[in-house]
């Protein structure tokens, strides 16, 4: 007991530097091959605020856990603006959100933004390949394996990512993983939805439109 004791902790101290040393390394070389962001400053603000708004007010599902909408932006904005003003967006919203906004220390904040730019940077990646093998496909049937891919795959690394220190450390019983796991797949349903009417809409309509 005592040496599983002594290494649940080491395990999760290395975990919290992983996300933030990897997902800061991701960071750099995201904004390195996508210099667009540099001409998208409003965006990159928009993107932030809307990180920051959902992130301020998450759903709460248990003590530990708890849901919010940030893949609307993270998926939206990829797709609408690209990668880099987005992956920019997200860390300085979440940054925001939980180190000003929640109050959280520092340090959480640095290993959330550093999940949040491995997870959808992963998802992004596996999206790219999909799309480049399937001809570049617009929206149409063909871009279906690509959307599908991306979507998955978001999901899959976000929640991964999150779950697992609370799995190392057992703090959810067996009645709230079933409970979690129901909300997560439906608030996940509704943020797929927010995202194909966001991207539909600025794909489809004026500017004047996108409000409504």
């Amino acid at each position: 007991m005592l040496t599983r004791w002594l290494a649940v902790p080491n395990l999760l101290s290395a975990y919290a530097r992983l996300l933030t040393t990897l997902g800061a390394l991701v960071l750099a070389g995201v904004l390195l091959t996508d210099p667009g962001w540099l001409e998208q400053p409003l965006a990159v603000a928009v993107l932030a605020a809307l990180v920051a708004g959902f992130r301020a007010a998450p759903v709460r599902l248990s003590k530990f856990s708890y849901l919010t909408q940030t893949g609307v932006t993270a998926l939206a904005g990829t797709l609408v603006v690209g990668p880099g003003a987005t992956v920019l967006g997200v860390v300085l919203g979440t940054l925001i959100a939980d180190g000003a906004v929640l109050r959280k220390p520092v340090w959480a904040a640095v290993v959330n933004a550093g999940r949040e730019v491995l997870a959808l940077v992963s998802a992004f990646g596996l999206y790219a390949a999909v799309w480049h093998t399937s001809g570049y496909p617009d929206l149409s049937l063909d871009y279906l394996p690509a959307a599908f891919s991306y979507a998955a795959m978001y999901f899959f690394t976000t929640r991964s990512l999150f779950y697992f220190t609370l799995l190392v450390r057992d703090k959810l019983e067996s009645e709230e993983r079933l409970l979690i796991l129901r909300y997560e797949v439906v608030a996940y349903l509704l943020t797929v939805l927010a995202v194909l009417i966001v991207v539909g809409a600025m794909e489809t309509l004026s500017p004047g439109g996108w409000a409504a």
